[in-house]
């Protein structure tokens, strides 16, 4: 007998409905599964609906009670071989507990003549060893709530409704759906949780009749009311709903189904109402939804991609589109990545957001991802075959995937028997379907670098920006979410964020992708700060493998990138035009220009050299410096061979070795430049060098300035005032330096309220008696010790300018100000001009760029659960001291390993929260001893500290208290940890002396554990 089979549509509706329903069929002596519902899933506790199949099929009987087992066997058999009623109740396991499954099944014959059974399941509530439980037959109740069961309930529903027909009134269906029960009973026990279930059942009883409620499954329940007054009787239900069971209750997702949009069955009622709560969406208060037909379109909607999946992969509908991802430093095309589009002939184009989502939740988007994976080997092996070079290929994965299928496996053989390099195929996964299940999806990304493919973190940034992610697993590259990159243009804070982001992923080993790149502006400023790779319509829209095709015979393509010299390109990309810290104050002629210093980098092949890219604060100084300069980042010009600048490239990228030089520019003025070698191309010979300006003098500004004087002798006087100075200017004093006599230009009308004439005398007191309505009060002492007559003129005489950093009051809230003053001649008059200018902004930029640097420094650094330093810290630690160690300068320390004992049976029993908690509490044990030594956590349970100053001196005593308390603690039952120390004894490594430490730890536990057992021998004896 073969396996009876629904069609697409019908296997869709009894899957997708919420009510716990199997349907089987006898071949071949046992029992087979024909189809599962959601319904079944949720009240078995299946992650999803394969699961459930494989199981059925694999040992349905599993989880059932021991005792029980035979008694169900043989009734399953019975009903199947023999026919009539099926009704028994029996216990099945649930998390640490057993509850009570009443199953009721009935058989049909199908159109063909065979014969299935179709059994519908209720959740009786937790099985008490000390209670009794039987099937009844004719029972419709549910054993828990007294409730009428789901079938008896649909019974009534229909009686209601035909009543209220003939009655003139309109009825609503009810669904209600507890957020977060399977949290709740892990937290309270299955016990409390089914407490819980009676106090709903109770008010809803209360609500709205006993006849008229009743439980569908495990923690949903379905109500039958009259549409009149729904709306505050909603109400008032929620806001009792807050104080049931002692006000330990769960928010619930309410659905509503108004019988105007149709008198349909109860059954089909439920399923809309169900609809509409589903629509409620994660909540953290509850909430009350209402049906609408457009809730049935998606619903439809759904069922309709759901059920043509395979034929749209068979029939063509689903195209595999590319889009490339262009490589900054050579425009080339380094990747390109796979997207896919739905043309069906009925519905037209639907939108990627509109059908990933519902597979996404169908589990099974792997179909569709393992499709793409498909074509696109197909696409690498026509693409060899036509010549055209290629690059790798990315495709996107669905967390679902992994879940549904071994999907590293999976994608290995497909790739292994196509005769692919798996080097040609990127993985693309984003960062929200990672981060839901962190420990799960690292894990999976360890493997599938393991076997050879690269891994792309997607969408970085888009939901999380979560740097506890990149510290917990590697990327080789971060795609940073178009939601950042669209920022770029219009503020300074998100250019901060982003090149910091950059800066990070570097740090880490991972290059970058900027996604959703439209100009070529943002695509030169994320070129300078690093970012290797950009994505976006300004390069290229996704299209499909026969335009690529086209274009390449068109010749309109952009080129793809040789592979041999992607390592090259990759590190040459890999610059920050802007990694260099700001000029020093001496050397204020710069910050007139820039405001870091600029940078460039230059390419050269034999005796030739070309420009490729420089910062801004580059491009500003040449076009105010050199105005005619062009840039020419395609062709070559020969170098000059007498030529000082071409000779120090030359001279770096032979020598390798950086180089600082000082070269005489066409305008009689000297440039002093920093030369650093980045990378040699390994097919050409090419080399990159980076080219930093580090100071610039020109010879003839004084001339020139001599020259305008005459000219212009009156405004002059004013120039020499304003260029004395720099910033956004508040306001210009011109003092006599013999009377003290002052002339003020306010350049700023915002800041008159001080109260200061334009023209005065002693202007050193006047400024002096302003500062108490003038001057932020925490800065007041310091401002009055420092603005005095013979402290700016002596700074003056000194240091050729007075500079004093304070805050201002403006409008009552303080603002950063700089306060300089430089001595100049006018008509053969000493005069000192101070300037107050404005620097807020700046210096606030300043403060939050090193705040963020900070935080990330810290969060790279430091154990997100225990506070303590992590293995990256301790990595840095090992790496100084070995340093020490080569140079013969190490100090005395020792290495102590720890190993906190009984951390699995912890998190077995007791759950991952438990487990956390345990660690927390060993390395609080671990701190309060080694209160003056740096403790690291290395590992899940392990924990390394590096020994030095008094803690070294007292390491017998600190040990010997350790054991001791050990010992106690041991005793007690509580927390245990294996230790190990090992002094430094002029080994070649710090690994050396933690390997003797390791040991020593080791044969710790091992005697902790035979101590154990010893001592619960003799309790028991005792």
């Amino acid at each position: 007998m073969e396996k009876y089979r629904y069609n697409e549509k019908e296997l869709a509706f009894i899957e997708a409905s919420c009510v716990p329903i199997a349907v089987y069929q006898f071949i071949n002596e046992r029992v087979v599964t024909i189809a599962l519902s959601d319904g079944f899933c949720e009240l078995m506790n299946f992650k999803n609906i394969e699961e459930a199949y494989d199981f059925m099929d694999s040992d349905m009987y599993c989880h059932i009670h021991s005792d029980d087992v035979t008694k169900v066997a043989n009734a399953t058999l019975n009903f199947v071989e023999n026919g009539g009623e099926y009704n028994i109740s029996y216990r099945r396991k649930r998390g640490d507990n057993y509850i009570v499954l009443h199953a009721i099944g009935k058989q049909i014959y199908k159109e063909n003549g065979e014969r299935v059974a179709v059994v519908q399941y209720t959740d009786e509530g937790l099985y008490n060893s000390a209670g009794e439980y039987k099937a009844v037959a004719g029972m419709n109740h549910d054993y828990l709530t007294g409730l009428p069961d789901m079938n008896y309930f649909f019974k009534l529903a229909e009686t209601y409704r035909n009543r209220a027909k003939q009655e003139g009134k309109n009825l609503v269906m009810l669904f209600f759906n507890l957020k977060g029960m399977q949290a709740y009973n892990q937290r309270y026990g299955y016990a409390a949780g089914d407490e819980l279930i009676k106090e709903v059942a109770r008010l809803l009883i209360e609500t709205f009749g006993h006849d008229n409620c009743c439980r569908t499954t495990a923690d949903h329940f379905a109500g039958c009311a009259e549409r009149d007054g729904i709306d505050e009787c909603l109400a008032e239900l929620i806001e009792k709903w807050k104080h049931i069971n002692q006000g330990r209750g769960l928010p619930v997702k309410i659905g509503v189904y108004d019988t105007k949009y149709g008198m349909v069955g109860a059954a089909t009622a439920t399923d809309r109402a169900k609809m509409a709560s589903d629509s409620c969406g994660d909540i953290f208060e509850s909430k009350v939804a209402y049906f609408t037909m457009d809730m049935l379109h998606r619903a439809e909607e759904r069922q309709y991609i759901y059920e043509n999946l395979g034929r749209a992969m068979e029939e063509g509908w689903i195209k595999v589109h590319y889009q490339p991802i262009v490589r900054t430093s050579n425009g080339k095309v380094c990747n390109e990545e796979a997207l896919v589009r739905w043309e069906d002939p009925e519905k037209g184009r639907l939108a990627p957001e509109g059908f990933i989502p519902i597979l996404e939740d169908a589990k099974v988007m792997y179909k569709l991802d393992l499709y793409v994976l498909e074509q696109v080997i197909k696409k690498l092996k026509l693409q060899a075959e036509t010549g055209l070079s290629i690059v790798p290929n990315s495709i996107n994965l669905s967390k679902s995937d992994f879940y549904a299928c071994n999907m590293p496996e999976e994608i290995r053989r497909r790739v292994d028997e196509a005769g692919i390099d798996r080097g040609e195929i990127v993985i693309e996964l984003s960062e929200r379907s990672i981060i839901n299940d962190t420990e799960f999806m690292t894990s999976q990304v360890d493997l599938l670098r393991e076997l050879g493919f690269s891994v792309w973190l997607d969408d970085f940034g888009q939901v999380y920006s979560s740097p506890e992610l990149l510290q917990k697993t590697h990327f080789d590259v971060i795609k940073l979410d178009k939601s950042y990159v669209d920022q770029i243009d219009k503020n300074e804070n998100s250019k901060i964020v982003i090149a910091e982001l950059v800066r990070l992923a570097s740090g880490l080993g991972s290059e970058t992708v900027a996604e959703g790149v439209e100009n070529q502006k943002v695509s030169d400023f994320l070129n300078e700060i690093g970012c290797t790779r950009l994505q976006g319509y300004c390069y290229g829209e996704p299209i499909d493998f026969e335009k690529i095709l086209e274009r390449n015979k068109r010749g309109i393509q952009i080129g793809f990138e040789n592979p041999k010299e992607a390592e090259y390109y990759a590190a040459l990309g890999n610059v920050n035009m802007y990694d260099m810290s700001s000029v020093s104050d001496e050397a204020d002629s710069l910050r007139d220009y820039f405001d870091t210093m600029p940078m460039f980098i230059v390419e050269v092949r034999q005796d030739e050299i070309r420009h490729i890219k420089g910062n801004k604060s580059y491009k500003r100084f040449m076009e105010k410096t050199y105005p005619s300069f062009r840039e020419n980042s395609q062709g070559y010009v020969k170098g000059i061979g007498d030529d000082i600048f071409f000779d120090a490239v030359l001279q770096c990228r032979d020598s390798g070795k950086p180089l600082i030089i000082s070269i005489r520019g066409k305008k009689n003025d000297v440039i002093h430049l920093f030369i650093r070698k980045i990378a040699t191309n390994a097919e050409n010979d090419a080399v990159a060098l980076s080219v930093v300006i580090l100071g610039y003098v020109d010879n003839d500004a004084e001339l020139r300035h001599k020259e305008e004087l005459k000219r212009i002798k009156q405004e002059r006087k004013i120039y020499a005032r304003i260029t004395a100075l720099n910033g956004d200017i508040i306001s210009i004093f011109a003092v006599d330096l013999k009377t003290d006599n002052f002339v003020r230009y306010v350049m700023n009308e915002n800041y008159r309220h001080w109260e200061l004439e334009n023209e005065g005398q002693d202007f050193y007191e006047k400024i002096r008696e302003n500062s108490l309505h003038m001057v932020y009060s925490e800065d007041r002492k310091r401002f009055l010790a420092q603005f005095t007559k013979e402290n700016v003129t002596r700074t003056i005489a000194s240091n050729g300018v007075f500079l004093l950093s304070v805050r201002l009051l403006y409008d009552g809230e303080p603002r950063y100000a700089s306060i300089k003053g430089a001595i100049v001649e006018e008509d053969d008059v000493s005069r000192l001009i101070i300037g107050i200018v404005d620097v807020d902004s700046e210096v606030r930029k300043e403060q939050n760029y090193y705040r963020n640097l900070a935080e990330i420094s810290k969060i790279a650094n430091l154990d997100s659960l225990t506070g303590v330093k992590n293995k990256h810290a301790y990595i840095d630690a090992e790496a100084k001291l070995n340093s020490q160690i080569a140079g013969l300068t190490a100090p005395e320390f020792a290495i102590v390993v720890f190993d906190i004992n009984g951390l699995k049976i912890i998190n077995d029993t007791l759950g991952h929260q438990a487990g956390d908690e345990f660690i927390k509490e060993g390395c609080k044990i671990i701190c309060n001893h080694f209160q003056h030594s740096p403790v690291y956590r290395v590992g899940g349970d392990e924990f390394v500290v590096i020994v030095q100053g008094q803690d070294y001196k007292n390491i017998d005593k600190i040990m010997a208290d350790f054991t001791a308390d050990n010992m106690e603690r041991q005793k007690a039952d509580r927390v245990v940890i294996a230790s190990g120390m090992a002094r430094y004894t002029g080994e070649r490594s710090v690994s050396l002396v933690f390997e003797r430490a390791d040991d020593s730890m080791y044969k710790n536990k091992k005697s902790l554990k035979l101590e154990k057992s010893t001592f619960h021998c003799a309790i028991s004896v005792l």
